[in-house]
């Protein structure tokens, strides 16, 4: 049954000028609220789509550019926080034809949403890809942009932070480590957790990467760390993936043979490698560890293109942390699955609540993608509800960004037009 959704309008207006590869000081100031009364609810427009769930009486709220294009991947990169939503456009172009980048910064406001102007990078002209990652906590929003060119070094990557004021998202300081390397890509992956940020740099030392941890004091941003664990080597793209949760992180490594997920705790004298999280299924390319998630003693990483024959079915393997170390608890597979569904390119995980997407997976025959929600018992993690699209095509990419909490599930499309980032209440 076709279900009715609700399109969320944005002004189309890109922000300028300010520190370099960032935003400018006015930020993306929050519009009028959309409500049911403002914005109608309709099917069958336009990049719009269906959405089923085990309640067939649930029906998301879908955000969406209003002057979007396809190729724009709003919705490539998702975070939510309370009733705080951050979608990612990195595809958005100039108009020179540059992917350039813009953010956008919802916020749920009584029944509706507010109509967020899009926030983009202070400079055009080159490939930025500003919100190819983003991440929300509180008040503080940090944006990735792992195409800039920083102190004069092709692609070395920054990552911007946006504070939240009574007007809406205004610049923060632009985070650079303290040396930075052409194809760094510092930016492709980004995390917060109260006043630590962690930002991933897969292409530091030439492919071997790196995470930095940086510590937010008297309203600055500082560097703290870089966490490299012993060992690392070239090829292994560590940082593809990052995790933060209070003195507990994961950092992804998938290109170290068929992957790998190294756990970092932080101590009186900085971050310290606890251990290595690794997997004895699949064969070198499998990307374990190309996304990964944690909450409190909770963890999950994306296995995505593990399967029969190399297809790429994936699966998310489920972690516990126990006095200090990380067990694998469970695997998670996804159900009906055609082989090549790519179920844990991207976790999420909250609480008792978890969020899994499969970009490729089949959602009534199409194979435009699906996520899949969980809940944790005492046995383990039990599937929830399934989410996907009934008239949705192939390649829509439904579920390549998730994000989950207070009951609530995001889940980005970015190929679905101009891309779309679909809400539902769990």
């Amino acid at each position: 049954m076709a279900s009715r959704r609700q399109i969320l309008r944005a002004s189309g207006v890109l922000v300028t000028a300010g520190v370099a590869g960032c935003l400018s000081e006015d930020g993306g100031e929050s519009q009028s609220p959309a409500t049911d009364e403002n914005d109608s609810e309709t099917e069958g427009e336009p990049g719009s789509s269906d959405q089923e769930t085990d309640d067939t009486s649930s029906s998301p709220v879908v955000l969406a550019p209003d002057d979007g294009e396809r190729g724009d991947e709003f919705g490539a990169a998702v975070a939510l926080n309370g009733d705080a939503v951050m979608v990612g456009a990195p595809g958005d172009r100039d108009s020179a034809g540059y992917r350039v980048g813009a953010t956008y910064a919802f916020e749920r406001v009584d029944d509706g949403w507010t109509r967020p102007a899009p926030i983009g990078p202070d400079n055009d002209g080159d490939d930025l890809e500003f919100g190819a990652a983003v991440a929300l906590d509180a008040d503080a929003g940090l944006v990735g942009a792992p195409l800039v060119t920083a102190d004069g070094r092709f692609e070395a990557g920054v990552a911007c932070v946006l504070d939240r004021l009574d007007d809406g998202w205004n610049r923060g300081a632009a985070m650079l480590p303290d040396s930075v390397e052409s194809g760094a890509l510092f930016g492709a992956a980004v995390a917060l957790s109260g006043d630590t940020a962690l930002v991933g740099a897969p292409g530091a030392g030439a492919g071997t990467g790196a995470a930095y941890a940086f510590e937010r004091s008297g309203g600055d941003w500082r560097l703290q760390s870089a966490l490299v664990p012993s060992g690392a080597g070239r090829g292994d793209e560590l940082g593809t993936a990052v995790a933060l949760d209070g003195d507990a992180a994961l950092v992804g490594a998938p290109g170290d043979g068929n992957g790998a997920v190294h756990a970092f705790e932080r101590a009186d004298d900085g971050w310290r490698h606890r251990s290595k999280l690794t997997t004895d299924n699949g064969d070198s390319g499998d990307r374990f560890g190309a996304a990964v998630a944690i909450a409190g003693d909770e963890a999950l990483v994306g296995h995505p293109r593990v399967g029969p024959n190399g297809q790429g079915a994936g699966t998310a393997s489920a972690f516990t942390r126990s006095d200090g170390d990380w067990r694998r608890r469970e695997t998670l597979v996804p159900e009906n699955d055609d082989g090549s569904g790519k179920f844990g390119a991207a976790v999420a995980v909250a609480g008792d609540a978890a969020l899994i997407g499969a970009p490729g997976g089949d959602a009534e025959g199409a194979g435009s993608g699906t996520a899949h929600a969980y809940r944790r018992s005492e046995d383990g993690w039990d599937l929830l509800s399934t989410f996907g699209r009934d008239d949705g095509e192939r390649q829509d990419r439904f579920g390549a960004a998730v994000a989950i909490g207070g009951g609530t599930a995001l889940v980005g499309a970015p190929d679905d037009g101009p891309g779309t980032a679909s809400v539902f209440d769990l």
